[in-house]
């Protein structure tokens, strides 16, 4: 066998054929390399790969296309026929060469993510798995073109017949779906033959052991068709046309029934178990949040997909997947639009846009609109809208919890004080967390209802009267809990609510904390990014550049029986507060900052490090949780982090609720923060250089100068 692989691998680099192979799958790898990885900065080979799958179908044919049928034309292939080697060795004994000049570009392929890594960070697992697969589409469209150049001595009509199949197989989910929308037998069938869409499910960072085994059997079958027709030709050596008689009908329905027995049954194996997520961001598995809680459902939810399967999105599928195999009390059912064009009526969503998902339970339902399962970002200038973002399983999680709920954790938002409303990313948090958001105005309500979990208190810019001082002080005596944000520009007139907090040894620093640390601020030196303490109030965010808190007050406080402090968010140490004569002074302060006019500190500005996030507890069980800046829970500042504003909004909301179930599980967004590269034009050129001129255009230049000496021997 390898004897038989040395003498082909020889044939191919002695000739042109072979170099021409690599030569031209590498200029245009290096074309798409020079696009996605060097211009763009993508730091994951996978955009590139995805581009090459055409250029495999027209290549392939080319190199297999002589593998069998020039020794045919030329009458050699008796020499090997009749040799003491089985059928089987010269088979893979050729496969094998095909399989080398083809390893070849992989490897090379392979080489390209270590030498990005020089310009930042590379998503290594993203990037192999995607070159796994892409090997795999090779290998086998390298594997069909050698069936087809076995049957025929017409070296010509062996590629044709190759791009045609190739072709087919690349295109096949198009034609199914022109064939029916929805799925039927015969589509079912034809797809069985779709050898692009497996490879695309690589790209995505996402190693599925079914595509694997496709791939596999499919490769195991040509080889198997292979070695059926060869080992026929051994005693009938005459057919000069393309010839199906060659192979025994019996064994080529044995193969085939086993290949298809062994696809079924590995496709039947859960995708818990077959599908492994080797993704940076987990798009494909559940996050161990989402897996603990539904080990504890125990009624049955319906999640209905507004789409059929064969037209559905395939990140979504596979999620929906995923939660079905987690528990057998969820069933997802797939709702063809065209035939169920009323569908969203039922659910008081008349105008259910295709893709939306809609979770029932045993007392209620909840419908999530296609959009909401991602996060992005309109360009108005363009009309274009990009993800950056997938929130599907915290939606869906979400959702599960809402329709197995019976009562949900009520949240108070104060107002009468002109108090800011909370809003866009922060409400869809409370929204996410199945928690009820309600107004409390002190001028109707003689106290805080004693439903109330939490009493929101987000930067009021009005005094609070006696009467509500004394209110929202029998609702901490009762041991209540408090979240409430303060802002700089309203410190001279809250006095009375500046009270309540110094009855608890709490004191407002007037001023703003200003940085001197250039890793703790971003670009503003009044745009904080603090220290995060490792308290559970703040989830998975501790440490530093994870939270974003711009124009901050500070909290200090002493020693007093009975209380307890915890800081939970710090400036560094050599951060100071910029005092101020006057509210108007600050302002003009923040707006010269605004400028990026670089402050300076002066005498008599308070040093370092403060408490912009505090949280305070008493005897009474009263919880109080203080923030410096009321602009960290807006939109504009949560996008500056990634959103992690809004994750630790919900992660306050997680750990203060009082509740035995898990109705108020959260799942964050899964964010699309791809790593960019940073490339010099020298080495932007040099590379250029390499992979589009003298890798390809050398190795076919090459192959011409070993094919012209050969020629005048």
């Amino acid at each position: 066998m390898l004897a038989i692989c040395k003498r082909e691998l020889r044939g191919l680099f002695t000739s042109v054929t072979g170099w021409i192979f690599v030569g031209v799958n590498m200029a245009f790898y290096g074309l798409y390399f020079l696009l996605n990885q060097l211009i763009q900065g993508y730091g994951n080979i996978a955009f590139t790969l995805e581009q090459l799958p055409f250029i495999i179908i027209v290549t392939a044919p080319i190199l297999s296309m002589r593998i069998f049928s020039e020794e045919r034309k030329n009458k050699t292939d008796q020499l090997i026929l009749t040799a003491p080697v089985s059928t089987l060795q010269i088979v893979l004994g050729k496969f094998l060469a095909l399989a080398a000049c083809f390893g070849i570009c992989v490897v090379l392929m392979g080489i390209s993510p270590l030498l990005l890594s020089f310009f930042g960070e590379v998503t290594y697992s993203n990037s192999y798995v995607a070159l796994l697969g892409f090997s795999l589409y090779g290998l086998t469209c390298l594997a069909i073109g050698m069936v087809v150049s076995s049957l025929t001595e017409n070296q010509i009509i062996a590629a044709v017949s190759s791009f045609v199949l190739l072709f087919i197989g690349y295109v096949m989910t198009n034609l199914t779906q022109m064939i029916s929308s929805t799925g039927n037998l015969l589509t079912k069938v034809l797809n069985c033959y779709d050898i692009y869409t497996p490879m695309r499910d690589f790209m995505g960072g996402n190693l599925n052991l079914v595509h694997v085994v496709y791939y596999l059997s499919l490769i195991v079958l040509c080889i198997f068709l292979t070695y059926e027709g060869i080992q026929k030709r051994r005693w009938n050596v005459s057919s000069k046309k393309i010839s199906f008689s060659v192979f025994s009908g019996v064994t080529f329905v044995l193969g085939l029934v086993v290949i298809v027995l062994l696809n079924v049954g590995v496709r039947a194996i859960p995708s818990t178990y077959t599908a492994l997520d080797f993704t940076k961001q987990g798009l494909y598995s559940l996050t161990d949040t989402t897996k603990d809680y539904l080990k504890n459902v125990d009624e049955d939810v319906t999640i209905y997909y507004y789409n059929t399967k064969a037209s559905a999105d395939e990140t979504i599928v596979k999620l929906l997947t995923n939660y079905k195999t987690a528990n057998s009390h969820i069933a997802v059912k797939y709702v063809n639009p065209e035939s169920n064009p009323d569908f969203g009526a039922k659910y008081e969503a008349s105008d259910l846009a295709v893709d939306s998902v809609i979770v029932e339970g045993p007392y209620a339902y909840k419908v999530i609109n296609y959009m909401d399962l991602y996060e992005g970002n309109m360009d108005y200038y363009t009309g274009n809208y990009s993800a950056s973002g997938f929130d599907g399983e915290g939606q869906i999680t979400s959702a599960i919890s809402y329709v197995l709920t019976k009562e949900r954790p009520v949240i108070y938002a104060l107002s009468g004080h002109n108090e800011t409303p909370i809003s866009g990313n922060f409400s869809e948090a409370l929204e996410k967390a199945n928690m009820e958001l309600k107004n409390l105005n002190f001028l109707t309500e003689d106290a805080v209802p004693e439903d109330a979990q939490l009493l929101i208190i987000h930067a009021p810019q009005m005094d609070f009267s006696a009467d509500d001082v004394k209110k929202l002080q029998a609702y901490l005596d009762a041991g209540g809990q408090m979240m409430v944000t303060v802002d700089f520009k309203a410190l001279d007139s809250i006095h009375n609510f500046l009270e309540v907090l110094s009855g608890y040894g709490i004191t407002v620093t007037e001023g703003l904390v200003a940085e001197d640390d250039t890793q703790a601020y971003y670009q503003s030196q009044y745009y904080l990014l603090p220290q995060v303490s490792s308290e559970e109030v703040n989830g998975e965010l501790a440490g530093a550049l994870k939270v974003f808190f711009p124009y901050s007050v500070a909290f200090s406080y002493g020693e007093q029986e009975g209380v307890t402090y915890t800081p939970l968010m710090q400036s560094s140490d050599v951060s100071y507060v910029k005092t101020f004569a006057s509210v108007d002074e600050a302002i003009a302060s923040v707006n010269e900052q605004a400028g990026l006019n670089a402050i300076t500190k002066e005498a008599g500005d308070a040093e370092g490090p403060f408490t912009v996030g505090l949280n305070v507890t008493a005897e009474s069980g009263c919880n109080i949780y203080l923030y410096g800046s009321p602009y960290a829970f807006t939109d504009e500042a949560d996008s500056i982090v990634s959103g992690r504003n809004a994750q630790l909004f919900s992660q306050l909301l997680v750990t203060v609720t009082d509740t035995d179930t898990s109705e108020n599980i959260v799942v964050g967004v899964k964010n699309y923060d791809a790593p960019t590269l940073t490339v010099s034009t020298y080495a932007r050129r040099m590379y250029a250089l390499l992979w589009i001129g003298l890798i390809p255009i050398g190795s076919i230049i090459l192959g011409i100068i070993i094919w012209a000496m050969r020629r005048r021997r």
